[in-house]
């Protein structure tokens, strides 16, 4: 099929422009406040089982939903002429699982319920306070069972082949048929665990956390993922916590610069088609790829002669 040229209906040009616009219009998105997330909220609020409520987490994969678990599809560490589905833990909508642990980081932990708080009264949630307690309680049990980053680096014991059945009698506690199902993905006969021992910890959390608990988590972790897209209330609200106070940036960023980043980052290949296409011509893109082999031997001649390096380093390098 030959597709449209650039600036037609369905053309890689056109989804650019309306991307970019849609993002712009900020009196049409000030209106309509959180209603383009109720469809969501409607079936976070209608999930009656917690194979329901890991569908939904499934839907993560290419969605403003969360999980306490992430799967992705990336190229096989130890195989890189195939891809992979990689399942890794999650579950944690602060930075890292250090601030819920010390003593150290509970100014930011409290800071943080009080906008688990405000966000959910945003979006009508019952007792957005009481709530927002137990929301931050169940993070915090999820982050004494995760890995900490420096074990999340080593690359052999986050590569742990198994099928999912094995997977389902490994962390019996959480239905990894409707996450997978949810994903969109096809019947799998492998996929890679990432932070093994931390799997059966958080299934059996998620095993024993109440419904409404898992309902509210799921409501607030969507509505801030999406809070950037949304009205002026939410997306200075989600601004203020973690741009301002966890990363100390003092204001928000120009809103065409956000826009430019959004299409940037969700339309990445895209915009390259279009750029490529207007000034990159076969010429240079022969020349790069000639400048990139020569710097591929360079760089491997100089590992070669590196004294520090093993030889199985410098071979994986």
């Amino acid at each position: 099929i030959e597709s449209p040229g650039p600036g037609k209906p369905g053309s890689e040009e056109a989804k650019i422009k309306a991307l970019y616009k849609s993002f712009m219009d900020e009196k049409r998105i000030n209106a309509l406040g959180a209603r383009p997330l109720q469809p969501e909220l409607n079936a976070v609020k209608a999930a009656k089982t917690r194979a329901e409520m890991a569908r939904l987490m499934g839907k993560g994969a290419d969605s403003f939903y969360g999980g306490v678990f992430a799967v992705g599809v990336t190229t096989d560490v130890k195989n890189p002429d195939r891809y992979t589905v990689v399942v890794a833990q999650s579950g944690l909508n602060l930075p890292d699982r250090d601030y819920y642990l010390p003593p150290g980081f509970a100014d930011k932990k409290a800071k943080y319920q009080v906008y688990v708080a405000d966000t959910l009264k945003k979006i009508g949630w019952a007792d957005p306070a009481g709530t927002a307690k137990k929301i931050v309680d169940l993070e915090t049990e999820i982050a004494k069972a995760s890995w900490t980053k420096v074990e999340q680096r080593d690359d052999e014991k986050t590569y742990n082949p198994m099928s999912p059945a094995e997977l389902q009698k490994y962390a019996p506690g959480f239905p990894w048929r409707s996450f997978l199902n949810g994903a969109g993905l096809p019947p799998l006969k492998r996929l890679i665990v990432s932070e093994k021992s931390a799997f059966p910890k958080i299934a059996a959390i998620y095993a024993k956390t109440p419904m409404p608990t898992l309902k509210a988590w799921m409501a607030f972790t969507l509505t801030s993922n999406a809070s950037s897209n949304l009205s002026k209330d939410f997306d200075d609200a989600h601004f203020a916590f973690y741009s301002h106070e966890l990363q100390g940036v003092p204001q928000q960023r120009e809103r065409w610069k956000r826009a430019t980043s959004l299409v940037s980052g969700q339309m990445g290949e895209a915009l390259g088609h279009v750029y490529v296409d207007r000034y990159f011509p076969a010429s240079s893109k022969a020349h790069r790829l000639d400048l990139v082999k020569d710097l591929e031997k360079a760089l491997g001649e100089r590992i070669k002669m590196l004294d520090w390096m093993s030889e199985p380093t410098k071979q994986k390098a």
